[in-house]
C-alpha cells in the first residue's frame, strides 16, 4: 500500500492518481442492486434501469423478486436469497429474469451478503446479461487459441515495452521459453541483434499509433546462434475500450529462406551481369597481353575486392610506416617481390638487390621475359621460402 492507501503490485511504480478506468466493465454493462433483509431494493444502479428496464424511482422500495422474477420461480428466487442472508455464503449462476416491458432476459448473477459498521446485513447482487458475458467468453478462448495455435510469433509488450505475453511460436523463434520473456526487454531476450531501430520504431508506434508492417530484420538468434536468420515483424498500439494505451503488440514471422533465397538470387544475377560484361570487354583483339588486361579489368573488381581493414605491411612490425607517392612516367616499371627473391644464407643483401637492379637496367624486354630472367638468376635451387614476383609497366594515359 501507497501512503494514500492505493495498491501496489510488487514491483510496480506507486500510483500518483486517478487512473482511467479499465473498458470491460463498460461492456460488460455491470449492474448492482443492494437489497434489506427483507428483500426490498435499497440501492440501484443506472445498469440495473438498462438491465431490467425500471427507473431508480420506480424500483427503490420494491420487493425484487416481485417485479424482476416470474410467478413459477418465486419460490426457488425466495429460498437463495434466504441461504445467502442465513449462511453468508455467496451464489452464483443465470437466472431468467422479467423485464419492465414484459420481456425475459437471462442474466447472469454474482449475490454475496454485506454487513454495514452497526451489524446490519444486505444483500449484493452484481448482474451481466449472460449473452453478452458468454460473447466475451468465447471472444476471449477463440482469441486464446488463435494466439497459441499461430504459426506466426506473437507477442504484447506493455508500455515500458516489456514482454507481457508470448505464443509459442515466437517462444521457438527467440529460442527462449515464454515464461523467460515476461518482463525483460526486447533487448534482454534478443541479445545477438542490434535492436535499436526496431526499440525506437516500437516507441514511435506507441507514441503515434501508426502501425509498423513487415520491417525486416537480420540477426542471429538463440535458437540459431551461428547463422543468420531473416524476420518480418510488424508492430501496432493496443488500445482498451476507452482508448487508453495498454502496450504494444508484435507479429514476428521467420522469411529465413526467401532471404537466403533472394542473397542467392542476388549472387547469381551478378555472376550474369559479370558474364556478359567480360562477354562484351574480353576478346576485343587476338594479343595475348590486350586479352589479359581485359579480363584483369572485368574480373579484379568483382572477384578480388575483400572487405577487411588493411593491415601492417608485412616485416615493418613495430616499425612507424608512412605512405609515400611516386608519379610514373610512361614505360616505368614498378616490380614487387618478397624477400625470398633475394636473401640468401650465402650471399649479402646489398649485391643482392644491386644484381636485380642491373637485371632491370638491362635492355627492354615483355614483362614475362623480364620475370624469367630474374627468377632464373637470383632465385636460388636450396631455398625453401617462397618466392613471389609481380612487374607493372606504366602505359600512356588514353
Amino acid at each position: 500500500m501507497t501512503a494514500l492507501g492505493t495498491p501496489v503490485a510488487e514491483g510496480e511504480e506507486p500510483v500518483r492518481g486517478p487512473v482511467r478506468p479499465s473498458g470491460l466493465l463498460d461492456v460488460l454493462g455491470v449492474a448492482s442492486v443492494v437489497l434489506d433483509t427483507e428483500g426490498r431494493i435499497v440501492l440501484w444502479s443506472p445498469q440495473a434501469e438498462e438491465l431490467f428496464g425500471y427507473p431508480a424511482h420506480e424500483a427503490l422500495g420494491q420487493y425484487a423478486a416481485r417485479i424482476m422474477v416470474h410467478e413459477q420461480h418465486l419460490d426457488l428466487v425466495v429460498k437463495l436469497f434466504s441461504d445467502v442472508m442465513a449462511t453468508g455464503e455467496g451464489w452464483a449462476g443465470a437466472f431468467p429474469v422479467r423485464r419492465k416491458d414484459g420481456s425475459t432476459r437471462l442474466v447472469e448473477f454474482r449475490n454475496m451478503r454485506l454487513m454495514d459498521d452497526r451489524g446490519d446485513v444486505y444483500a449484493l447482487g452484481l448482474c451481466a446479461d449472460q449473452s453478452t458475458v458468454r460473447l466475451l467468453e468465447r471472444d476471449v478462448a477463440l482469441s486464446s487459441r488463435m494466439v497459441a495455435q499461430s504459426p506466426i510469433g506473437l507477442a504484447v509488450l506493455d508500455t515500458g515495452l516489456r514482454y507481457v505475453s508470448v505464443n509459442p511460436a515466437l517462444a521457438r523463434i527467440n529460442g527462449l521459453p515464454a515464461e523467460k520473456h515476461l518482463g525483460r526487454t526486447i533487448r534482454e531476450v534478443l541479445p545477438l541483434i542490434d535492436i535499436g531501430p526496431l526499440e525506437a520504431a516500437a516507441r514511435e508506434v506507441l507514441q503515434t499509433g501508426r502501425p509498423l508492417v513487415d520491417q525486416q530484420i537480420v540477426g542471429r538468434a538463440q535458437s540459431d546462434p551461428d547463422e543468420d536468420h531473416a524476420w518480418t515483424i510488424s508492430l501496432y498500439r493496443l488500445e482498451d475500450a476507452l482508448g487508453t494505451v495498454l502496450g504494444v503488440a508484435a507479429s514476428v514471422v521467420d522469411v529465413t529462406e526467401q532471404y537466403r533465397a533472394g542473397v542467392e538470387a542476388e549472387a547469381a544475377r551478378r555472376r550474369l551481369a559479370l558474364i556478359a560484361d567480360a562477354s562484351a570487354r574480353i576478346g576485343t583483339t587476338l594479343e595475348l597481353d590486350r586479352t589479359a588486361r581485359e579480363l584483369a579489368d572485368v574480373a579484379v573488381p568483382e572477384l578480388a575486392d575483400v572487405d577487411l581493414p588493411t593491415g601492417a605491411p608485412l616485416g615493418v612490425g613495430g616499425v612507424a610506416f608512412t605512405t609515400t607517392t611516386v608519379d610514373l612516367e610512361p614505360g616505368d616499371r614498378l616490380v614487387f617481390y618478397t624477400d625470398g627473391l633475394v636473401e640468401t644464407r650465402r650471399h649479402l643483401l646489398d649485391e643482392r638487390l644491386d644484381t636485380l637492379l642491373a637485371l632491370l637496367d638491362g635492355p627492354d624486354r615483355p614483362l614475362d621475359e623480364v620475370c624469367d630472367l630474374l627468377l632464373q638468376a637470383l632465385r636460388e635451387p636450396d631455398n625453401s621460402d617462397d618466392v613471389a614476383l609481380l612487374i607493372a609497366r606504366a602505359r600512356p594515359m588514353p
